[in-house]
């Protein structure tokens, strides 16, 4: 191993459901939900294969449906000539969404869409891709390297502009990202030395679920159920047993190249940095979300929260959120300039807080993981 680089395992563990789509939703001609001696399985459909597979009088039958243009009775000879044979994969589903795909399935107003995680095209695995990983990480050390600006008094990339309503606010200057990482421009970007590979998870370390919005400081508006998304489990669901816990946890590399960087007064991204910043600043989103919204004792997701605040970090541990539902205060700068920060959250609200959360299972927020990294050995 050449001495001017530095590779690390990354341990990956999701601690709440994470959702990182593709865009896609699955059509329920898409998939099928059957009962199980464990609970409720979800087969994602090849449905060229499974044409393919029928005697010619069934795949006859196929293609008149289709000719007809009746979903419903489309929908429902999917349904009762599909099994696992057809599949690309299958995952867990909560027995709520199973309820709801049995009440509502022959319903034509209702299209009963998914919303699937991103996945490898060979194995079918679940992944957290290394760019979403990098992006969070990079959040967290701009927010640190403007704080240090600002207290020793250094220029801060940032600069005051009128919106269009022609009030003053702030905006980043011309690559005043890369400047708040030392550099002039994106080829003196310092995480050009940080390459972290996508994170394959376990075959089984997801579940098709439901997500809700609450409105925690409006009371006189009504919880709202959202679509149903595919997601990792989350390590504190005290559903899950110790095996299950560890099927879920996924690992990958991170390598280091400083010999990558254009000049050596640039800003040096390594291990211990990336933990270090990350801790200072997600712990801090942490500890602000639970004291907005999650303060009713009574409410699984006080108790998901107090979890999520007591987590322990050491060496080359820390927190990250990233994926769908991550909320705009754990993906946005927050460096303060006179009391403004450079990007305002959009809000009606007047003290400032954004109205709605949305959570997993209507307990658990989204999104949170904890990373280890282990230094590997020459050789």
């Amino acid at each position: 191993m050449s001495q001017n680089r530095k590779k690390y395992r990354l341990r990956f563990v999701p601690l709440t459901p994470i959702h990182i789509g593709t865009g896609d939703e699955m059509d329920p001609l898409e998939y099928k939900i059957v009962p199980t001696d464990n609970g409720y399985r979800l087969y994602r459909l090849n449905l060229p294969a499974m044409v393919e597979s029928f005697t010619p009088l069934k795949r006859k039958e196929f293609l008149r449906l289709l000719d007809d243009g009746d979903m419903m009775k489309l929908r429902r000879f999917v349904d009762d000539n599909a099994d696992k044979r057809h599949a690309f994969y299958d995952t867990e589903v909560a027995e709520s969404v199973y309820k709801e795909y049995e009440k509502k399935r022959n319903d034509q107003n209702n299209s009963l869409r998914i919303n699937p995680v991103y996945r490898r095209l060979d194995t079918w695995q679940a992944v957290i891709p290394g760019s979403s990983i990098k992006g969070a990480i990079r959040t967290a050390i701009i927010s640190q390297q403007l704080r240090d600006a600002d207290k020793q008094n250094r220029p801060v990339p940032i600069k005051q502009v009128k919106n269009k309503h022609g009030k003053l606010e702030h905006q980043w200057e011309h690559n005043g990202e890369q400047k708040a990482l030392g550099g002039t421009d994106s080829y003196d970007d310092p995480f050009r030395t940080v390459l972290i590979a996508d994170v394959t998870l376990p075959p089984n370390a997801t579940i098709v679920g439901r997500t809700r919005m609450i409105y925690p400081h409006h009371h006189h508006k009504k919880e709202n159920f959202r679509q149903f998304y595919e997601m990792t489990f989350g390590y504190l669901d005290d559903y899950l047993d110790e095996e299950k816990r560890e099927g879920i946890v996924g690992d990958s590399f991170l390598t280091h190249l400083p010999g990558l960087r254009r000049r050596l007064d640039l800003l040096e991204i390594d291990a211990e940095r990336i933990a270090a910043c990350c801790v200072e600043f997600y712990k801090k989103r942490m500890k602000e979300e639970h004291d907005k919204y999650y303060q009713k004792p009574s409410e699984e997701v006080c108790t998901v929260s107090t979890k999520l605040l007591k987590m322990k970090y050491g060496g080359l541990e820390f927190p990250i959120r990233l994926g769908h539902f991550s909320h705009c205060e754990s993906m946005t700068v927050d460096f303060e300039k006179n009391g403004k920060p450079i990007r305002e959250i959009k809000t009606k609200d007047k003290t400032g807080t954004p109205h709605t959360r949305t959570l997993a299972f209507g307990a658990f927020p989204m999104g949170w993981a904890k990373i280890s990294l282990e230094p590997l050995s020459d050789g």
